[in-house]
């Protein structure tokens, strides 16, 4: 039958049919082939970039198949009979970050992976931070694995645990972080490269930036801050967007949680691919809280909800060249204690020393009524860089900012849905940046930038702005060298900008007048750094650093209610330049093989030193009665020490102690400096084992902390008599499990465990009512 039918079928069908038979035959010899071929050689090392060390014992895993291995002693891995084909590589290791890459294997491979370090010398109860000694000024990273742990927290409450660093706030929605004492516009915080513009003058405004959306935010001192425009003397805080994966599949993210005081909730969305050419990733965030609650009562009206999102796009021009694209935008809705807005000056007598606030209801709330904030900052910015890593690199970029916020009172004649205080700033910038290896041990940065800025009034609040109509550009230029000889490492910058300013008042006096002023300013800062091993495992650090600041716009000129505060502040325009010679020693390392220590010393000199401070007096007004603050300025010195010391007794288990001191003093009169924060202590016990169970990673971590009352304050120079000492206890336990390429996170975190009743003296709202009690946070995540 066979024969017949070939016999009956035409040459060209003969011709097809054989053909096909060939391809058929040809499409499963290569596929026996290619499965025959799995003799591939995939092997390289893991390292620490910064500490500059191998990392032995750190588990390589082949994701959805069951190969895995461990580096050796000199952190060395290979794999063999690995079959073509794309793969995703995850690595673990107790105290360095995981990480997860995708790659392409057709051929034999060779991998360096760099795998960051956690240091254990500034773990906390909530997140834990990386040092990276390639400066030689002060420098502490939190990773997104750290801020994910807490999705709950904002940007200054996560910041928070590391040392050096306090928050003053206004209760728990609203904080700024305080670095060694310095806080307010003396830090410069960056937004992805970018000085964050916003009305960031007041204690009361929170940084309009989602921590979620950071892959890392960096706290940097010293010598490197020349580099970037804004403030030169209490240092940055660099938050740094997340760069596109360089996996063409889709990946991300989601994290959410829910939080017992407030009862709050929210939602983390994180999405991105990428590839040679180009790649993108983005983010968005949704929270929502309700009254917290202190020990004892409700703290009414202190709800709060927001919604950021940011997309980050990339793209490879060539090998050399890339640009990229940035957008975002963060709006929020923040209430004030309803009990800190008093209606007369008896009862703001009273509110200052009643238990417990007025307006405090019995029940939970989600409603935010005035008094409140509403806030929106939307954010673009466009780069383009060339990299050559041996030779020279540059870099340029051009931004711009709008930055939205209304804060409502409680008016008479129902008038409190219009806001008291509307501002809108908008503001433009542009960079260049060049560098260059003068050598293989020798770089050598300079570049320029520009900001230009005009800030806003709404007319239509019937009420007399707080803040003045102004308008700023700010000019300069700056140079960084450093340089590695041997063993130790020194860098030298300088930085120059001109400042001008026009800014139009409204006279308090009748008939009202526009007073204008026009003023320029010259700010100079340079220092000097160096970081040499005094002995093995161990490196000192010395920063000497000079800076210029010129007064900010609302040490000028603010006159009238600050309704976040809910105080009275009086600008001075007499006010003069503020500078500062920054002294900062550092010095970390370890005593034997299981003992780390991390101490840093710091002695700051000001020629004056500008402050807010609290008169005494109250004043009644047509929308309440309020304490009222002057802006002063004098010669002072702040000085201070925080010190850590880790003892990891076993690979899983790592108690650790710190302490912190600082002090602030004027210098002619020796009289303290008002708002500076407490002397603490911190007792803690960290728990890490790579697997337990059906988990592969699991962390508890235990902290004690100890508040001390601030003792360097006299009576006169306060409303009311510093609070207490008081302690905290804080648990936080997390676990992950690794199912396919998919990895789940679990988080439970416990503040205020004993549910301690407390005031803070950084607190503003510490005149009228207790900090918060005990909070549980639940949260759990998936990354696929």
């Amino acid at each position: 039958m066979l024969e017949e039918r070939l016999i009956l079928m035409s040459p060209l069908q003969l011709k097809l049919n054989r053909l096909f038979v060939l391809i058929i035959t040809l499409t499963f010899s290569l596929g026996y082939l290619v499965a025959e071929n799995c003799d591939l050689k995939v092997n390289g090392s893991v390292v620490d970039p910064f500490a500059k060390i191998s990392v032995p014992g750190a588990l390589i895993k082949i994701l959805d198949t069951d190969i895995f291995v461990y580096t050796d002693s000199t952190g060395y891995f290979s794999f063999d009979s690995i079959c073509p084909g794309e793969y995703h590589i995850w690595i673990v290791r107790e105290g360095w970050e995981t990480e997860k890459f995708f790659a392409v294997i057709s051929s034999d491979t060779s991998f360096t992976i760099l795998l960051d370090g956690h240091n254990h010398l500034v773990d906390e109860i909530a997140v834990f931070g990386e040092r990276h000694r390639h400066s030689t000024g002060y420098n502490a990273t939190l990773g997104y694995a750290a801020l994910a742990h807490r999705p709950d927290l904002g940007l200054a409450t996560a910041l928070e645990k590391l040392p050096g660093v306090n928050i003053i706030k206004n209760g728990n929605n609203i904080a700024k972080p305080v670095i060694h004492g310095m806080f307010g516009t003396r830090i410069t915080l960056l937004n992805n490269g970018v000085s964050h513009s916003s009305q960031q003058w007041g204690l009361d405004h929170a940084p309009e930036i989602d921590p979620l959306g950071a892959d890392e935010i960096t706290i940097i001192k010293g010598v490197p801050v020349v580099e970037y425009q804004g403030s030169q003397i209490g240092g940055l805080i660099l938050s740094e967007a997340p760069g596109p994966p360089k996996d063409p599949h889709l990946h991300g993210g989601i994290r959410s949680y829910l939080v017992s005081n407030g009862r709050g909730a929210g939602t983390s969305l994180r999405l991105g691919s990428g590839g040679n050419e180009f790649g993108w990733n983005g983010n968005l965030t949704i929270r929502k809280s309700g009254d917290l609650h202190s020990p004892d009562y409700f703290l009414n009206n202190t709800g709060s909800e927001e919604i950021s999102a940011a997309i980050n796009s990339e793209y490879n021009i060539s090998d050399l060249i890339s640009s990229e694209l940035y957008l975002s935008t963060y709006n929020s809705n923040i209430g004030v204690l309803r009990g800190s807005h008093i209606g007369n000056l008896t009862d703001l007598e009273k509110a200052m020393s009643n238990r417990t606030p007025f307006f405090t209801e019995d029940y939970h709330s989600y409603e935010i009524e005035a008094p409140y904030q509403s806030v929106s900052h939307n954010y673009a910015k466009l780069g383009l860089k060339y990299s050559d890593p041996d030779v020279t690199f540059w870099e340029t970029n051009v931004a711009f900012q709008h930055n939205m916020r209304e804060e409502f009172d409680v008016r008479r004649g129902g008038r409190s849905e219009r806001p008291a205080l509307s501002l809108d700033k908008m503001t433009g910038f542009a960079e260049f940046k060049y560098g260059m290896n003068l050598s293989d041990n020798t770089e050598l940065k300079t570049g320029g930038q520009w900001t230009g800025i005009r800030n806003t009034n709404d007319p239509g609040t019937g009420i007399l702005p707080l803040i003045p109509d102004y308008t700023e550009n700010k000019t300069g230029i700056f140079a960084l060298f450093s340089n590695t000889t041997g063993e130790l490492l020194l860098e030298c910058g300088a930085r120059y900008d001109y400042v001008v300013q026009d800014v139009a008042t409204i006279s308090r006096t009748i008939p009202r007048e526009i007073i204008r002023y026009d003023n320029n300013y010259n700010n100079f800062s340079a220092g000097i750094g160096i970081a040499y091993p005094i002995f093995e495992g161990s490196i000192l650090g010395y920063n000497i650093h000079y800076a210029d600041r010129n007064p900010d716009i609302s040490e000028l000129y603010s006159q009238g209610l600050h309704q976040g505060t809910s105080g009275i502040e009086i600008g001075k325009p007499e006010l003069n330049k503020e500078s500062a010679l920054i002294n900062t020693l550092t010095i970390e390392g370890k005593i034997g093989e299981t003992v780390s220590f991390d101490t840093q010393l710091y002695h700051h000199i000001f020629d004056g030193y500008i402050y807010l401070m609290p008169t005494g007096r109250s004043r009644l007004t047509i929308r309440g009665a309020f304490p009222v603050f002057e802006y002063s300025q004098t010669d002072a010195h702040i000085y201070g020490l925080d010190a850590t010391i880790r003892w990891d007794v076993t690979e899983t288990i790592h108690p650790h102690l710190g302490f912190s001191y600082i002090r602030g003093d004027e210098n002619t009169t020796g009289n303290p400096l008002v708002f500076m924060p407490s002397n603490r202590g911190r007792l803690g016990f960290d728990y890490h084992s790579l697997s337990l169970s059906w988990i592969e990673e699991l962390e508890i971590k235990v902290l004690y902390e100890i508040v001390f009352e601030q003792t360097n304050l006299e009576k006169w120079q306060d409303f009311m008599d510093p609070p207490p000492t008081y302690s905290l206890l804080g648990i936080m336990l997390t676990s992950k499990k690794v199912v396919g390429e998919d990895v789940f996170i679990f988080s439970l975190g416990l503040d205020n465990v004993l549910n301690t009743r407390y005031r803070d003296y950084l607190d503003r709202q510490r005149y009228f009512a207790d900090a918060v009690g005990f909070s549980a946070t639940l949260g759990i995540g998936w990354e696929f």
